[in-house]
């Protein structure tokens, strides 16, 4: 098993600054799925998703005038969003998943972050992916990926961003 952080880089900015539709990062994610759905028969993998495509919370407080808190908040949810899509694209690729959250989420495609949920998960062949980081202000994704890499059994952790996809 190995714990795969992705970048939000890989992900698309789904919306230009004008509203329009912009699939800018697209194919980098495209093709890191298209890997997952290759290895997934020999390997099982977890995913942390990050949001930096669509806020950087840390970079971003002080430019808009709002407090670390919120900003982190906004970062931890642009997660939510990236998971969502991650979701719906592997599963239209045949690929079982369970998404959790780092943070309290009510909702029925959120499943919060515990370890004999995730664990069912894994015995059950299901792909995990990991949105809202830990939950946690302050706490980046990939420190949540090194956590959960932890928590899943002290497993290899991977890393995949704009400029780097998956080793064969």
């Amino acid at each position: 098993a190995v714990v795969l952080k992705l970048s939000g880089e890989v992900f698309p900015r789904y919306v230009d600054n004008v509203g329009s539709s912009a699939l800018q990062g697209g194919s980098v994610l495209s093709s890191i799925i298209e890997q997952i759905v290759q290895l997934r028969p020999t390997l099982t993998l977890h995913v942390v998703v990050g949001g930096g495509n669509l806020f950087r919370g840390a970079q971003q407080a002080p430019r808009l005038g709002i407090s670390r808190e919120s900003a982190d908040l906004a970062g931890m949810f642009a997660t939510i969003v990236n998971g969502l899509v991650l979701r719906d694209l592997l599963e239209a690729r045949g690929v079982k998943t369970a998404l959790f959250s780092g943070l309290a989420i009510k909702h029925a495609l959120l499943e919060e972050v515990h370890p004999t949920s995730f664990a069912s998960a894994q015995e059950h062949g299901f792909t995990c992916i990991f949105v809202g980081g830990l939950g946690i202000g302050g706490i980046s994704t990939d420190t949540a990926a090194v956590t959960y890499a932890v928590k899943l059994g002290k497993i290899p952790m991977w890393k995949a961003n704009s400029m780097v996809l998956l080793a064969r």
